[in-house]
């Protein structure tokens, strides 16, 4: 069921049916992604603009701010020479004391008007306590001692100061915000007020009243004021290298900001996003409109090519796949298709004619060929393991396991991809893996027979080793040492090692049989072939001949029977990394 099933959902990528449908469905989609990305580049082209013209109008109003607030710093530095000044802080007669006072408020009264942005113009004298100040004739009496209030506390607070040293701050006073700035010399304290809300009036009233929200905030995102309580958070500020952002969940804003250069704080434009893109509506639609066209052509498109081109081609494939299998009477039918199929159908049904009337037995004698080929081919694997595996799986399927049926032929698959890989070197992990698939396999033969403990450090997993170099000596325990019904152990540990400074890794492999005759153990020592009453055996002679190849001198076999099990024996010391250049490596002693 599972094999059928299989079938069914197979995706026939090399039929002209499903190449045809592919390249059309490639061609639509190619076409949507454009149309996509046309859409999506004219939208960041319109905001791009709009953000730039924007942008250079809230730079423009920003630098008509900071001049303001220069011209100012620069009539506090004449002011701190005046002589009002002086007689202020040092007189001791009242007449002259209040006489300054006066020059002075008078002064700064006909001044403030030439500062356009200023609201407030003001001087503390904190050792006399004498608050001097000039506002414009819509600060009410009440906003007037709120401001005195405000200087007077922030001048108190070291801390403010200190943070905000020759630089405009924002400060708010009885729910209002200004831009302030404090001039401190000795005990006088000179500076001027600009109220926020009058400046992005004045903003709006010089023709900029199209942006939704205008506001000042300081450079962390905090706003001077709650015009924008809907975005009910700070403000993300543009940086040099991006020229808007998009804030704002549901309704989408374009942000825009200007640096102050004479303070930590920016000025603020937020620009409705559905406002700018109003003249791309009608393109919309239209992209809309060409995606459900296209929509349409595609299930209209799939139905003609299933009527005119995939039913007639099924057709004529069943038909080939049914005279394939032997059956000559098959016809097809020439009516409702094109002239193509007409032609076709009609060779077709004619070739079947001709077939009938020729021998086969060009087709015998081929097929004979190719079981001749196949059986020699079959000859030329390892035919015991194979041949003992297949009886396993003949076995299970008698006993109607099917799940160790399919179970035994994945490994023997996995078995067969690994030994023909042809690789010279692999990862550790690759033959430990083919390792524990052999050792599946040979467990489904010898059950409850084999026990194999793995001992592997994780930092040699991913060395490069030769295939099989320690699947040959599990072979060779399986094959010569294992017998059903009783356990025979296997142990394989590898670690990494030095030897004369360089990385190495040792692999350790026995198990808990007989061990090795001296015949062998004599063979083994002088490095000659192994022959016994069963013949040659290859698998050592074959590891130490491709360990020698790509290691020469470097690497070292060692054999004995083990201490504790008295099984086989065998230690592989290879380095880490092959270094072509030998000359000035160790040599291992064998």
């Amino acid at each position: 069921m599972k094999m059928k099933l299989i079938k069914k959902i197979h995706i026939p990528t090399k039929s002209i049916r499903f190449r045809i449908i592919f390249v059309v469905f490639s061609i639509v989609f190619v076409l949507l992604l454009i149309l996509l990305f046309s859409n999506i580049y004219a939208i960041n082209v319109v905001r791009k603009q709009a953000a730039g013209t924007n942008q250079k109008m809230l730079k423009m109003y920003m630098n008509r701010v900071d001049d303001v607030f220069k011209n100012v710093e620069n009539y506090w530095v004449g002011l701190q020479l005046s002589e009002n000044m002086a007689t202020i802080e040092y007189t001791d007669n009242e007449v002259n004391y209040y006489t300054a006072q006066a020059r002075m408020k008078r002064d700064m009264e006909n001044v403030l008007p030439t500062y356009g942005f200023i609201d407030n113009l003001f001087v503390y004298f904190s050792g006399k306590d004498t608050f001097i100040d000039a506002v414009k004739f819509d600060i009410s009496g009440g906003e007037q001692k709120y401001i005195r209030k405000m200087i007077k506390a922030a001048v108190k607070d070291e801390k403010t100061l200190l943070n905000n040293k020759g630089k405009w701050f924002g400060m708010e006073v009885n729910g209002e915000y200004y831009l302030v700035r404090i001039l401190r010399v000795n005990n006088i304290y000179m500076g001027g007020c600009a109220k926020v809300d009058k400046l992005v009036q004045k903003f709006r009233s010089d023709g900029f009243g199209d942006m939704e929200y205008i506001t000042f905030c300081d450079n962390s995102g905090k706003e001077y004021g709650n015009s924008l309580m809907e975005l009910n958070k700070s403000l993300l500020l543009n940086d040099q290298n991006k020229p808007y952002n998009i804030v704002g969940e549901g309704k989408k804003y374009l942000l825009l900001s200007a640096n102050s250069k004479c303070g930590n704080y920016s000025m603020v434009a937020l620009i409705r996003d559905n406002h700018i893109l109003e003249g791309l509506n009608s393109i919309q639609n239209f992209i809309r409109l060409l995606y459900l066209f296209q929509v349409v052509f595609l299930i209209l498109f799939i139905l003609a090519m299933r009527n005119w081109i995939i039913k007639p081609m099924d057709l004529l494939i069943r038909a080939m796949k049914s005279l394939g299998s032997g059956n000559l009477e098959v016809r097809l039918k020439s009516n409702k298709v094109c002239d193509e199929y007409v032609i076709l159908n009609k060779t077709f049904d004619t070739m079947i004619e001709q077939i009938k009337s020729l021998k086969i037995d060009i087709y015998e004698e081929k097929e004979q060929r190719q079981k001749a080929e196949l059986q020699y081919l079959k000859l030329q694997v390892n035919p015991h393991f194979y041949i003992n595996c297949l009886n396993v799986i003949h076995n299970l399927s008698l006993m109607d396991k099917n799940n160790l049926v399919q179970e035994m032929t994945t490994y023997l698959g996995n078995h067969l991809r690994y030994t023909m890989e042809g690789n010279s070197l692999d990862c550790l992990y690759k033959e430990i893996d083919y390792i524990k698939n052999y050792l599946r396999i040979q467990k489904l033969r010898f059950l409850n027979s084999i026990n194999c403990q793995f001992d592997i450090e994780d930092s040699v997993l991913d060395v490069m080793v030769p295939p099989l170099i320690i699947q040959t000596f599990i072979e060779n325990t399986v094959k010569y040492q294992v017998v059903a019904g009783e356990i025979t152990e296997i142990y394989i540990k590898v670690k990494s090692c030095e030897l004369k400074d360089i990385p190495y890794i040792c692999i350790e492999v026995w198990d808990s049989g007989d061990g090795y005759s001296e015949k062998v153990m004599e063979s083994l020592k002088y490095k000659k072939r192994i022959f016994d009453e069963k013949g040659e055996h290859f698998g050592i002679y074959n590891v130490r001949q491709r360990v020698n190849l790509i290691y020469g001198d470097m690497a070292c076999l060692t054999f004995a029977n083990h201490e504790v099990t008295g099984g086989a024996y065998v230690k592989i010391l290879l380095p880490r990394e092959i270094n072509t250049e030998k000359k000035d490596q160790p040599q291992v002693k064998q």
